[in-house]
């Protein structure tokens, strides 16, 4: 088996959908008194309120288009994974969408449009302008004080037109569901599934066609073209990949509610459930993130108090050493000048010392000489001693 479009064409895309089950869901609950909304909730489409929060995803149906397989039935959908077909049929979609598993169409009476007294009391009597547009414009505008039954008929096609086979709002709708909704029994048995999986793959497949071709030649015409779009007929959510969490969410749901005549506020406590667990969650990794975030940032205060205070310490010491070093170095220059100021005086003493010799010798000298020129006087005058 070989791909659809080979890898080496694989291009961009981003899609969007028609159908709109959560803003379907909001304007029912809206709509409806409580009486009304479980009698709604026991009609064959019901079940759907308990999956409000399903949310289409376009990434995944992308990846999963370029994976289709090239020759596969037209009321299949086969895409190629890890080298193994995987398909995906119609007993698939009845067991995900919990809708009947028929193919077969109930007998249906010519009727004239114009007597479908459901078209007459909320789209004006005129079928010609029964668009999915004009469905839904007068479904939200809609006043719920007419007959109770007739508001839940009108909230089933509303339902089945908008979401299960939701096509371009500007389409007109079957008229054959106008009467379809006000019949209990052949809308039972009516098989809207197989209306609606075959309305979602084959526009699914076909969106396809040329495209690869169409992505390269705007390419080469937009340098920054990065993806085709499209949006999608049907109800794409079911076909979704089995692996993501919208399927996950729907088979969960589903399994809890086989076998149960689950009521609505049952549904509610149950959808409760998921978002508080949800919200706890999440509540929960916040408020780890936080704590992490806080004491990262007291680690990092307490880190920076820490070095403040070596950084001071380290200058206090600093000061006391230079302090202490000050102090060690006058007191030896004042024993150095001490000191040098006995050293001057020792030389000063010893200096008067010398002066003081010297004086004497210069005295001695000085008698001698005295003595020595008297003794040659009386030498030279002999008589003069005598005489005397």
């Amino acid at each position: 088996m070989s791909l659809l479009i080979p890898v080496s064409a694989h291009f961009g895309a981003q899609y969007s959908v028609c159908s709109d089950i959560r803003e379907a869901i909001n304007n029912i609950e809206k709509k409806l008194s409580p009486s009304q909304f479980e009698e709604f909730h026991r009609t064959p489409i019901g079940h759907f309120m308990g999956l409000k929060n399903l949310q289409f995803s376009g990434q995944i149906i992308h990846q999963m288009l370029l994976l289709l397989v090239e020759d596969q039935p037209d009321d299949e959908f086969w895409i190629l994974r890890n080298g193994e077909i995987v398909k995906f049929t119609f007993n698939d979609w009845c067991r995900i969408t919990r809708l009947p598993n028929t193919k077969r169409y109930p007998p249906l009476k010519d009727k004239e449009l114009g007597q479908s007294s459901l078209c007459h009391t909320f789209l004006g009597g005129e079928v010609a302008k029964c668009t999915f547009k004009h469905v839904r414009e007068k479904y939200v505008a809609a006043e719920n004080t007419i007959d109770s039954k007739k508001m839940v008929d009108f909230s089933m096609l509303y339902f089945i037109e908008c979401v299960l086979l939701a096509k371009d709002r500007s389409t007109c709708i079957e008229s054959t569901h106008l009467h379809l909704v006000e019949e209990p029994k052949k809308f039972k048995s009516y098989p809207w599934a197989w209306e609606s999986y075959l309305l979602t793959i084959r526009h699914m497949k076909g969106a396809m066609d040329g495209q690869p071709e169409k992505f390269e030649k705007k390419s080469k015409e937009t340098s920054n073209y990065k993806s085709l779009k499209y949006t999608f007929y049907g109800f794409p959510l079911p076909i979704q990949d089995s692996d993501a969490d919208t399927v996950r969410a729907i088979r969960d749901l589903k399994k809890r509610m086989d076998g149960l005549e689950v009521k609505i506020d049952e549904i509610k406590k149950l959808l409760v459930e998921v978002v508080m667990k949800l919200n706890s969650s999440g509540r929960r990794r916040r408020s780890v993130r936080i704590q992490r975030q806080k004491r990262a940032r007291t680690k990092a205060a307490k880190e920076d108090d820490e070095d403040l205070e070596e950084d001071d310490e380290i200058e206090e010491a600093a000061e006391e050493y230079e302090e202490e070093t000050g102090a060690d170095e006058d007191v030896d220059e004042t024993r150095e000048n001490k000191e040098e100021s006995m050293e001057s005086e020792d030389d000063t003493e010893e200096t008067r010392e010398n002066e003081e010799e010297n004086a004497i010798g210069e005295n001695e000298d000085t008698e001698q000489i005295e003595d020595e020129h008297t003794a040659v006087e009386k030498g030279r005058n002999p008589h003069s001693t005598l005489k005397k």
